[in-house]
Protein backbone atom coordinates (compact mmCIF):
# COMPACT_ATOMS: atom_id res chain seq x y z
CA UNK A 1 0.00 0.00 0.00
CA UNK A 2 3.03 2.28 1.12
CA UNK A 3 4.64 1.49 -2.67
CA UNK A 4 1.23 2.38 -4.18
CA UNK A 5 0.77 5.97 -2.61
CA UNK A 6 4.28 6.71 -2.98
CA UNK A 7 3.89 6.05 -6.87
CA UNK A 8 0.67 7.71 -7.31
CA UNK A 9 2.32 11.04 -5.55
CA UNK A 10 4.51 11.18 -8.16
CA UNK A 11 2.03 11.41 -10.76
CA UNK A 12 1.29 15.00 -11.78
CA UNK A 13 -1.67 16.60 -9.78
CA UNK A 14 -5.09 16.64 -11.55
CA UNK A 15 -4.88 20.70 -11.43
CA UNK A 16 -1.92 20.76 -13.16
CA UNK A 17 -2.36 18.90 -16.30
CA UNK A 18 -6.25 18.13 -16.65
CA UNK A 19 -5.29 16.81 -20.22
CA UNK A 20 -4.05 13.36 -18.95
CA UNK A 21 -8.29 12.72 -18.37
CA UNK A 22 -9.75 11.09 -21.21
CA UNK A 23 -12.18 12.70 -23.09
CA UNK A 24 -13.66 11.64 -26.29
CA UNK A 25 -14.12 15.30 -27.48
CA UNK A 26 -12.96 18.23 -26.68
CA UNK A 27 -13.82 19.42 -22.96
CA UNK A 28 -17.32 20.43 -22.60
CA UNK A 29 -17.84 23.49 -20.56
CA UNK A 30 -19.01 21.59 -17.47
CA UNK A 31 -17.26 18.13 -17.42
CA UNK A 32 -17.09 15.41 -14.36
CA UNK A 33 -14.14 13.62 -14.11
CA UNK A 34 -14.60 10.24 -12.06
CA UNK A 35 -10.99 8.04 -11.35
CA UNK A 36 -10.53 5.27 -12.03
CA UNK A 37 -7.64 3.96 -10.81
CA UNK A 38 -7.12 0.72 -8.72
CA UNK A 39 -8.30 1.62 -5.75
CA UNK A 40 -11.10 3.29 -6.71
CA UNK A 41 -12.43 1.24 -8.96
CA UNK A 42 -12.17 -1.41 -6.31
CA UNK A 43 -14.70 1.31 -4.07
CA UNK A 44 -16.58 1.43 -7.10
CA UNK A 45 -16.29 4.07 -9.13
CA UNK A 46 -17.33 2.32 -12.44
CA UNK A 47 -20.77 2.21 -11.80
CA UNK A 48 -20.58 5.58 -9.64
CA UNK A 49 -19.96 6.51 -13.90
CA UNK A 50 -22.99 4.78 -15.03
CA UNK A 51 -25.14 6.78 -12.15
CA UNK A 52 -23.71 10.25 -13.02
CA UNK A 53 -23.98 9.87 -16.87
CA UNK A 54 -27.70 9.24 -16.02
CA UNK A 55 -28.52 12.35 -13.95
CA UNK A 56 -26.28 14.48 -15.80
CA UNK A 57 -27.93 13.54 -19.54
CA UNK A 58 -29.33 16.25 -21.50
CA UNK A 59 -27.63 18.76 -19.05
CA UNK A 60 -24.54 19.50 -21.44
CA UNK A 61 -22.26 18.60 -18.77
CA UNK A 62 -19.63 15.47 -19.69
CA UNK A 63 -19.04 12.64 -17.64
CA UNK A 64 -16.10 10.86 -18.09
CA UNK A 65 -13.76 8.33 -16.60
CA UNK A 66 -10.53 9.97 -15.55
CA UNK A 67 -6.63 8.29 -14.31
CA UNK A 68 -5.76 8.32 -10.84
CA UNK A 69 -6.32 11.96 -8.81
CA UNK A 70 -3.69 11.25 -6.48
CA UNK A 71 -6.34 11.04 -2.89
CA UNK A 72 -5.96 7.24 -3.09
CA UNK A 73 -8.12 5.50 -0.15
CA UNK A 74 -10.11 8.28 0.16
CA UNK A 75 -12.47 7.40 -3.25
CA UNK A 76 -14.52 7.40 -5.23
CA UNK A 77 -12.94 10.62 -5.96
CA UNK A 78 -14.72 13.08 -8.48
CA UNK A 79 -13.48 16.52 -9.82
CA UNK A 80 -15.55 19.11 -11.69
CA UNK A 81 -14.38 20.70 -14.64
CA UNK A 82 -15.33 24.21 -15.76
CA UNK A 83 -14.22 25.66 -19.16
CA UNK A 84 -11.22 23.42 -18.61
CA UNK A 85 -9.95 24.61 -15.05
CA UNK A 86 -10.00 22.00 -12.57
CA UNK A 87 -12.13 22.53 -8.84
CA UNK A 88 -11.50 20.20 -5.71
CA UNK A 89 -11.08 16.46 -5.73
CA UNK A 90 -14.43 15.45 -4.33
CA UNK A 91 -13.57 12.88 -2.17
CA UNK A 92 -15.59 9.74 -1.16
CA UNK A 93 -18.60 9.75 -3.49
CA UNK A 94 -19.86 6.73 -3.00
CA UNK A 95 -23.29 6.38 -0.82
CA UNK A 96 -26.15 7.84 -2.80
CA UNK A 97 -26.80 10.63 -0.70
CA UNK A 98 -23.08 12.11 -1.21
CA UNK A 99 -23.89 12.15 -5.19
CA UNK A 100 -26.42 14.03 -4.56
CA UNK A 101 -24.77 16.22 -2.69
CA UNK A 102 -22.50 16.60 -4.62
CA UNK A 103 -24.57 17.55 -7.98
CA UNK A 104 -26.24 20.02 -6.09
CA UNK A 105 -23.27 21.69 -4.46
CA UNK A 106 -21.00 21.21 -7.24
CA UNK A 107 -23.38 21.28 -10.53
CA UNK A 108 -26.21 22.76 -9.98
CA UNK A 109 -28.48 19.79 -10.52
CA UNK A 110 -31.07 19.17 -8.30
CA UNK A 111 -32.71 16.05 -7.89
CA UNK A 112 -36.58 16.00 -8.42
CA UNK A 113 -39.19 13.75 -5.99
CA UNK A 114 -39.49 10.81 -9.31
CA UNK A 115 -36.50 11.72 -10.34
CA UNK A 116 -34.74 11.12 -7.48
CA UNK A 117 -36.80 7.93 -6.69
CA UNK A 118 -35.69 6.50 -9.56
CA UNK A 119 -32.10 7.10 -9.30
CA UNK A 120 -32.40 5.67 -5.94
CA UNK A 121 -32.94 2.31 -7.09
CA UNK A 122 -30.98 2.77 -10.11
CA UNK A 123 -27.93 2.88 -7.80
CA UNK A 124 -29.00 -0.09 -5.91
CA UNK A 125 -29.41 -1.83 -9.32
CA UNK A 126 -25.86 -1.41 -10.20
CA UNK A 127 -24.34 -2.63 -6.71
CA UNK A 128 -26.36 -5.49 -7.18
CA UNK A 129 -24.41 -8.80 -7.56
CA UNK A 130 -28.07 -11.08 -7.92
CA UNK A 131 -29.52 -11.17 -11.33
CA UNK A 132 -32.87 -11.66 -9.61
CA UNK A 133 -32.83 -9.14 -7.02
CA UNK A 134 -31.74 -6.88 -9.89
CA UNK A 135 -34.89 -7.90 -12.39
CA UNK A 136 -37.13 -7.03 -9.04
CA UNK A 137 -35.63 -3.62 -8.50
CA UNK A 138 -35.86 -3.18 -12.46
CA UNK A 139 -39.95 -3.81 -12.24
CA UNK A 140 -39.90 -1.32 -9.07
CA UNK A 141 -38.17 1.36 -11.07
CA UNK A 142 -41.01 0.87 -14.12
CA UNK A 143 -43.70 0.85 -11.59
CA UNK A 144 -42.56 3.73 -9.55
CA UNK A 145 -42.74 5.69 -13.42
CA UNK A 146 -46.25 4.40 -13.91
CA UNK A 147 -45.53 0.97 -15.85
CA UNK A 148 -43.18 0.87 -18.69
CA UNK A 149 -45.78 2.05 -21.70
CA UNK A 150 -46.81 5.24 -19.39
CA UNK A 151 -43.20 6.02 -18.26
CA UNK A 152 -41.94 5.92 -22.29
CA UNK A 153 -44.97 8.05 -22.96
CA UNK A 154 -44.60 10.50 -20.17
CA UNK A 155 -41.13 9.76 -18.54
CA UNK A 156 -38.98 9.29 -21.55
CA UNK A 157 -35.59 9.81 -20.79
CA UNK A 158 -36.00 7.35 -17.84
CA UNK A 159 -38.30 5.12 -19.55
CA UNK A 160 -34.81 5.37 -21.96
CA UNK A 161 -32.63 4.27 -18.99
CA UNK A 162 -34.26 1.58 -17.43
CA UNK A 163 -34.37 -0.03 -20.77
CA UNK A 164 -30.60 0.22 -21.15
CA UNK A 165 -30.28 -1.14 -17.81
CA UNK A 166 -32.31 -3.85 -17.93
CA UNK A 167 -30.48 -4.42 -21.64
CA UNK A 168 -27.32 -4.22 -20.22
CA UNK A 169 -28.15 -6.50 -17.49
CA UNK A 170 -29.44 -9.66 -19.62
CA UNK A 171 -27.36 -8.86 -23.06
CA UNK A 172 -24.73 -11.97 -21.23
CA UNK A 173 -27.59 -14.50 -20.50
CA UNK A 174 -30.67 -13.39 -22.89
CA UNK A 175 -29.47 -11.31 -25.77
CA UNK A 176 -32.28 -11.27 -28.06
CA UNK A 177 -34.56 -9.90 -24.97
CA UNK A 178 -31.28 -7.14 -24.24
CA UNK A 179 -31.95 -6.48 -28.22
CA UNK A 180 -35.49 -5.90 -27.94
CA UNK A 181 -35.21 -3.17 -24.94
CA UNK A 182 -32.10 -1.62 -26.86
CA UNK A 183 -33.62 -1.03 -30.10
CA UNK A 184 -36.56 0.51 -28.13
CA UNK A 185 -34.74 2.74 -26.35
CA UNK A 186 -33.40 3.94 -29.37
CA UNK A 187 -36.92 4.83 -30.59
CA UNK A 188 -37.16 6.60 -27.36
CA UNK A 189 -33.93 8.75 -27.59
CA UNK A 190 -32.86 8.30 -31.01
CA UNK A 191 -29.79 10.76 -30.49
CA UNK A 192 -28.57 9.29 -27.25
CA UNK A 193 -25.68 7.28 -27.78
CA UNK A 194 -26.25 4.25 -24.96
CA UNK A 195 -28.78 3.10 -26.84
CA UNK A 196 -27.18 2.03 -29.63
CA UNK A 197 -24.40 0.69 -27.76
CA UNK A 198 -26.57 -1.94 -26.51
CA UNK A 199 -27.54 -2.68 -29.54
CA UNK A 200 -24.11 -3.22 -30.64
CA UNK A 201 -23.21 -5.76 -27.78
CA UNK A 202 -26.10 -7.54 -28.05
CA UNK A 203 -25.57 -7.81 -32.21
CA UNK A 204 -22.09 -8.81 -30.67
CA UNK A 205 -23.66 -11.51 -28.52
CA UNK A 206 -25.53 -12.82 -31.36
CA UNK A 207 -22.94 -13.30 -33.65
CA UNK A 208 -24.19 -10.38 -35.87
CA UNK A 209 -20.85 -8.39 -36.32
CA UNK A 210 -21.83 -6.14 -39.22
CA UNK A 211 -25.17 -5.17 -36.83
CA UNK A 212 -22.81 -4.56 -34.58
CA UNK A 213 -20.87 -2.48 -35.97
CA UNK A 214 -23.05 -0.83 -37.38
CA UNK A 215 -25.01 0.23 -34.18
CA UNK A 216 -21.62 1.11 -32.88
CA UNK A 217 -20.16 3.34 -35.05
CA UNK A 218 -24.05 4.81 -34.84
CA UNK A 219 -22.75 5.37 -30.80
CA UNK A 220 -19.66 7.04 -32.23
CA UNK A 221 -21.64 9.45 -34.16
CA UNK A 222 -24.07 10.28 -31.31
CA UNK A 223 -20.88 10.84 -28.94
CA UNK A 224 -19.68 7.80 -27.29
CA UNK A 225 -16.28 7.34 -27.66
CA UNK A 226 -15.54 4.98 -24.96
CA UNK A 227 -17.62 2.02 -24.78
CA UNK A 228 -18.71 1.70 -28.64
CA UNK A 229 -14.99 2.13 -29.67
CA UNK A 230 -14.18 -1.27 -28.22
CA UNK A 231 -17.00 -2.70 -29.46
CA UNK A 232 -16.24 -0.97 -32.56
CA UNK A 233 -12.51 -2.55 -32.97
CA UNK A 234 -13.81 -6.32 -32.00
CA UNK A 235 -16.52 -6.23 -34.46
CA UNK A 236 -13.84 -4.96 -37.41
CA UNK A 237 -11.28 -7.89 -36.15
CA UNK A 238 -14.24 -10.32 -35.74
CA UNK A 239 -15.45 -9.51 -39.60
CA UNK A 240 -11.73 -9.57 -40.88
CA UNK A 241 -11.29 -13.06 -39.06
CA UNK A 242 -14.73 -13.91 -41.06
CA UNK A 243 -13.43 -12.56 -43.73
CA UNK A 244 -10.71 -15.00 -43.70
CA UNK A 245 -12.78 -17.96 -42.31
CA UNK A 246 -15.02 -17.16 -45.26
CA UNK A 247 -11.80 -16.83 -47.71
CA UNK A 248 -10.21 -20.13 -46.54
CA UNK A 249 -13.73 -21.79 -46.90
CA UNK A 250 -13.88 -20.51 -50.46
CA UNK A 251 -10.57 -21.84 -51.11
CA UNK A 252 -11.45 -25.36 -49.77
CA UNK A 253 -14.40 -25.26 -51.85
CA UNK A 254 -12.47 -24.05 -54.72
CA UNK A 255 -10.24 -27.07 -54.12
CA UNK A 256 -12.69 -29.72 -53.70
CA UNK A 257 -14.20 -28.55 -57.07
CA UNK A 258 -11.53 -28.45 -58.58
CA UNK A 259 -10.45 -32.24 -57.34
CA UNK A 260 -13.92 -33.00 -58.22
CA UNK A 261 -13.60 -31.82 -61.55
CA UNK A 262 -10.03 -33.03 -61.83
CA UNK A 263 -11.71 -36.89 -60.70
CA UNK A 264 -14.40 -36.65 -63.24
CA UNK A 265 -12.46 -36.18 -66.22
CA UNK A 266 -9.66 -38.62 -64.77
CA UNK A 267 -12.94 -41.50 -64.74
CA UNK A 268 -14.27 -39.39 -67.99
CA UNK A 269 -10.58 -40.34 -69.33
CA UNK A 270 -10.86 -44.14 -67.71
CA UNK A 271 -14.20 -44.30 -69.43
CA UNK A 272 -12.72 -43.31 -72.75
CA UNK A 273 -9.92 -45.79 -72.49
CA UNK A 274 -12.21 -48.59 -71.74
CA UNK A 275 -14.66 -47.71 -74.55
CA UNK A 276 -12.18 -47.01 -77.37
CA UNK A 277 -10.54 -50.52 -76.15
CA UNK A 278 -13.80 -52.65 -75.83
CA UNK A 279 -14.30 -50.11 -80.30
CA UNK A 280 -10.72 -51.52 -80.84
CA UNK A 281 -11.42 -55.28 -80.06
CA UNK A 282 -14.87 -54.86 -81.29
CA UNK A 283 -12.80 -53.87 -84.39
CA UNK A 284 -10.76 -56.72 -84.63
CA UNK A 285 -13.35 -59.04 -83.54
CA UNK A 286 -15.47 -57.80 -86.19
CA UNK A 287 -12.20 -57.79 -88.81
CA UNK A 288 -11.60 -61.44 -88.21
CA UNK A 289 -15.04 -62.59 -88.02
CA UNK A 290 -15.08 -61.01 -92.03
CA UNK A 291 -11.87 -62.37 -92.68
CA UNK A 292 -13.58 -65.57 -91.45
CA UNK A 293 -16.46 -65.49 -93.51
CA UNK A 294 -14.29 -64.40 -96.66
CA UNK A 295 -12.38 -67.41 -96.16
CA UNK A 296 -15.34 -69.99 -95.68
CA UNK A 297 -16.85 -67.88 -98.66
CA UNK A 298 -13.61 -68.60 -101.14
CA UNK A 299 -13.14 -72.18 -99.50
CA UNK A 300 -16.73 -73.16 -100.69
CA UNK A 301 -16.26 -71.66 -103.97
CA UNK A 302 -12.84 -73.19 -104.07
CA UNK A 303 -14.49 -76.88 -102.88
CA UNK A 304 -17.33 -76.04 -105.55
CA UNK A 305 -15.03 -75.50 -108.17
CA UNK A 306 -13.16 -78.71 -107.30
CA UNK A 307 -16.45 -80.60 -107.46
CA UNK A 308 -17.20 -78.91 -110.82
CA UNK A 309 -13.88 -79.85 -112.17
CA UNK A 310 -13.99 -83.79 -110.73
CA UNK A 311 -17.56 -83.90 -112.28
CA UNK A 312 -16.06 -82.66 -115.46
CA UNK A 313 -13.32 -85.46 -115.25
CA UNK A 314 -15.43 -87.70 -114.08
CA UNK A 315 -18.07 -87.01 -117.22
CA UNK A 316 -14.79 -86.99 -119.76
CA UNK A 317 -13.73 -90.29 -118.45
CA UNK A 318 -17.52 -92.07 -118.51
CA UNK A 319 -17.26 -90.14 -122.24
CA UNK A 320 -13.67 -92.38 -123.08
CA UNK A 321 -14.99 -95.09 -121.67
CA UNK A 322 -18.52 -94.92 -123.92
CA UNK A 323 -15.90 -94.31 -127.19
CA UNK A 324 -13.61 -97.04 -126.45
CA UNK A 325 -16.56 -99.31 -125.59
CA UNK A 326 -18.61 -98.25 -128.78
CA UNK A 327 -15.13 -98.99 -130.83
CA UNK A 328 -14.34 -102.44 -129.17
CA UNK A 329 -18.31 -103.26 -130.65
CA UNK A 330 -17.41 -102.05 -133.78
CA UNK A 331 -14.28 -103.80 -134.53
CA UNK A 332 -16.01 -107.08 -132.99
CA UNK A 333 -18.88 -106.58 -135.50
CA UNK A 334 -16.48 -105.91 -138.41
CA UNK A 335 -14.80 -108.95 -137.71
CA UNK A 336 -17.72 -111.39 -137.69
Amino acid sequence: LKHFLKRCQLLPKVHENPFLYRSPAPMAERQVQICTSTDCRSKGSQALIKDLEDLCAETGIDVVPSVCQNHCGKGPNVTIFTKGKAGKVNEGIGPFKAIEKLLKAEVGIELKSLQKQVAEIKYEIRRSKDSGDKAAKLAKAFKVLGGEEKAVVQEPRQAFQLLVMRARDVVGSNPNAALKDAQQATEICPDAAQGFVMVASAFEKLGKWEESLKAAEQAIEKGDARDATGILKRMKDKMKEQAAKQAAAEAEEKAKQKAFEDEERREEAEKKKRRDAAKKKLEVAEAAKKLEVEAQKKAKEEAKKLAAEQEAQRKAEEAAEAEAEARKLAEEEEMQ
